[in-house]
């Protein structure tokens, strides 16, 4: 896990000289310590800022104030990392650095309405499981189950870390409010960490009108999470007429290359569908184009 991200974060955040570790399997693989998420952070951290340096990453923390140990003073690096343990130190990073712009100054009061379990958040965290909810770095899977004291997957450190300094990443939970149609395909062509080409049919004997950008998502822990930094292609104002296909090759989203972790990931694209390319959107119908693919080890 920690080769994929720093080698993600090295491209997505211009910097480079990010060491690398042993990978882990998304979702199926051991439990993210407290270490290895400071690992994380710090090898984040310093590609953001464009520097390497020697500075132990728990001391880096420490001095920081990410990290404040436990009653008895340890820090317990090897124990595994909960969710409400990562919004904690997520919470206190952003507070910290050039990223508290995303601390928001007041938390809407129902920001945990709707979560079956959201009693079961420790008051002394509460503040920053609001924060983390309302700013998109929970990653649960989940619209309806927070689980606070679960421990932390591969892939939910991974885009968490990733995420934050991208304003958050959203999990998508109405993909049924769209209709689908089968003369009007999302197809992924090709696909690798840092290539992905994807086209656009249209078959039937309407127009398409794509009125916003193709967004990519990840799922994590079941769940699908839109990665709205990385606009994956700038199909915005594309028309399609009927009988017509267009493809994107995609290797730099929002003019920065990125890598992608292994995993699984979705595109989609939202469009309106009408008999002239110049219909009212009143006589038009909205559908969701989408297609998965998975990025291997």
């Amino acid at each position: 896990m920690r080769k994929r991200l720093t080698r993600l974060l090295a491209l997505a955040l211009c910097a480079c000289l990010l060491s690398g570790a042993a990978a882990y399997a998304a979702d199926t693989g051991p439990a993210v310590t407290r270490g290895q998420f400071i690992q994380e952070l710090y090898d984040a951290h310093q590609a953001r800022n464009g520097y390497r340096s020697t500075t132990d990453p728990m001391v880096w923390a420490a001095s920081l104030g990410v990290v404040q140990g436990y009653a008895d003073g340890s820090f317990q690096p090897d124990g595994a990392i909960t969710r409400t343990q990562m919004a904690v130190m997520l919470y206190r990073y952003a507070s910290r650095t050039s990223l508290r712009t995303l601390i928001p100054r007041v938390l809407p009061a129902d920001v945990l309405e709707g979560y079956t379990d959201a009693a079961s958040v420790p008051a002394w965290a509460e503040t920053e499981v609001k924060w983390a909810v309302h700013t998109g770095l929970w990653f649960s899977g989940s619209a309806a189950r927070l689980g606070p004291s679960d421990k932390v997957s591969g892939a939910e450190c991974e885009t968490a870390v990733m995420a934050i300094y991208f304003g958050g990443s959203e999990l998508e939970t109405d993909w049924n409010h769209y209709n689908t149609v089968s003369d009007a395909v999302l197809t992924v062509d090709a696909c690798s960490a840092d290539k992905v080409t994807f086209t656009i049919r249209n078959s039937g004997s309407d127009w398409l009108n794509c009125e916003e950008d193709a967004h990519l998502y990840r799922e994590v822990n079941g769940g699908w999470y839109d990665l709205n930094f990385h606009e994956i292609a700038q199909t915005t104002g594309y028309t399609a007429r009927p009988g017509t296909s267009k493809t994107w090759e995609r290797t730099f989203w929002s003019g920065i290359q990125v890598y992608l972790p292994a995993g699984s990931y979705r595109v989609a694209q939202k469009t309106q569908r009408g008999l002239t390319p110049y219909s009212n959107k009143l006589y038009r119908t909205e559908c969701r184009l989408s297609a998965d693919f998975t990025i291997s080890e």
